[in-house]
């Protein structure tokens, strides 16, 4: 019984493998990711390796195929990745990524109709809450703030610990009026 393979990142992509043989030219070789259609397993990704076998001539007389599983290799750099662009406390993402994301934007405004608001926002006190209360007390209301603000923002809107008690917010797409009103909630939930 043979397994049959979807290419990784598309669920509706079955592998044709009898194409992929005859696109392997002689003395060569090609990879696919790849995951069984029939695995619930969610994580599980093979690297399909076609080699060529040609005769004397350099003609293709067969193929090695070889598997090789690399879910684990993909979970580090998946982990890796979300380390590099997020902060390790509250788990929004960090300076690194809003400034990358804000130098695209800057980058692509003269080639869209796009508008963007750009927000900051500092604790007050909150040296106060460390020296009186602990770090562990600060960590608490950066984590609370944080799940609370991410309740107010949109979804495409870019959300970053800057640093300290400082965060960034980038609301993609919006337009003036909608930039003061969310920043007013936003506003509104600090002052509370």
């Amino acid at each position: 019984n043979f397994v049959r393979f979807r290419l990784t990142g598309d669920a509706y992509s079955p592998l044709n493998l009898k194409q992929a043989l005859e696109n392997v030219n002689a003395n060569s070789k090609t990879e696919y990711d790849v995951v069984p259609i029939e695995s619930e397993d969610p994580d599980l990704v093979l690297r399909l390796t076609i080699t060529s076998s040609v005769n004397s001539e350099n003609k293709v007389i067969g193929h090695v195929l070889l598997l090789r599983d690399i879910s684990e290799e993909r979970r580090l750099t998946r982990k890796l990745d979300f380390q590099a662009n997020h902060d390790a406390l509250t788990g929004c993402t960090n300076r690194h990524y809003f400034e990358n994301e804000l130098t695209a934007l800057v980058d692509n405004l003269t080639d869209s109709n796009s508008t963007h608001a750009l927000c900051y926002l500092d604790v007050d006190q909150f040296k106060v809450i460390n020296d009186t209360c602990g770090h562990a007390a600060g960590d608490k209301l950066l984590l609370d703030l944080t799940t609370n603000l991410n309740l107010i923002v949109s979804e495409n809107d870019v959300l970053s610990r800057l640093g300290g008690d400082e965060f960034g917010l980038i609301m993609k797409n919006v337009d003036e009026q909608e930039a003061f009103n969310r920043t007013k909630k936003i506003h509104n939930f600090f002052q509370n």
